[in-house]
C-alpha cells in the first residue's frame, strides 16, 4: 500500500486527504490570471464531526517528537507507551499514528476516533497534531478548484461556516507543508 521512494512519506501524507477524493493531488496550487491563488476571496469550513477526514482508505498522519509528547501528556501516559501503543515507524522510517479496521464498512479509522452514533470525535482533539488541526487546507486539497470540489464531496463541512482568509489558509497549508518536509528530511 506504501509509495517507496525519496517523496514517499509525503506522498503517503497525502493519502489522508486523496482517500476522500479519490483523486491524485495536483501540485502545485493553480493561480487565476492575475497570479493569484483560486481562492484569493477565502474558504469556508465548518467541521460537522462527521469523521470523514479520519477514516477511509488507509492514510498516514504524521506527528513530531514535541506532538507526541503533548498526545502521552493527554493520554495520561508515558511518551514510550504512547509510541508503543497509538504509533508505528512506516518504511521510510517516520513515525505515524495507527489506524484501526472501520468496523461498519471497508476501510480505516484513526486510532483516536471515537463514533458515536452519526457524530465522531477525537480522543485527543486538543492535543491532535498539527496536520489534523490543518485540515482542509492542505496542498492537495487546495490544487486546484475543482480538487476542492472533489474533496466536498466527501467533507460536509467544505464551503460552510465562516469565512477563513487566504492569509490564514495560506499559513496552515505552509505549516503542514514544512512539518512533511522537516519530518521527512534526513
Amino acid at each position: 500500500r506504501r509509495v517507496h521512494g525519496e517523496n514517499s512519506v509525503i506522498e503517503d501524507s497525502m493519502k489522508l486527504s486523496s482517500r476522500l477524493c479519490g483523486l491524485i493531488p495536483e501540485l502545485p496550487t493553480k493561480t487565476k490570471g492575475n497570479n493569484q491563488p483560486w481562492f484569493q476571496k477565502g474558504l469556508s469550513f465548518q467541521c460537522t464531526m462527521c469523521g470523514n477526514c479520519c477514516s477511509g482508505k488507509s492514510g498516514v498522519v504524521l506527528f513530531s517528537p514535541p506532538e507526541a509528547v503533548e498526545m502521552a501528556e493527554k493520554l495520561k501516559i508515558s511518551v514510550s507507551e504512547f509510541y508503543s501503543m497509538y504509533a508505528h515507524k512506516s518504511n521510510s522510517g517516520v513515525w505515524q499514528l495507527n489506524e484501526k479496521p472501520f468496523v461498519k464498512g471497508n476501510g480505516y479509522d484513526c486510532v483516536f476516533l471515537e463514533r458515536k452514533g452519526s457524530k465522531s470525535q477525537c480522543r485527543l482533539y486538543k492535543s491532535r497534531p498539527l496536520q489534523c488541526r490543518t485540515w482542509p487546507f492542505w496542498s492537495e486539497n487546495l490544487a486546484s478548484e475543482s480538487t476542492w470540489q472533489q474533496v466536498a464531496k466527501k467533507c460536509p463541512g467544505l464551503d460552510k461556516g465562516p469565512l477563513t482568509s487566504v492569509t490564514v489558509i495560506a499559513q496552515q497549508m505552509n505549516e503542514t507543508d514544512e512539518m512533511r518536509k522537516k519530518l521527512v528530511s534526513p
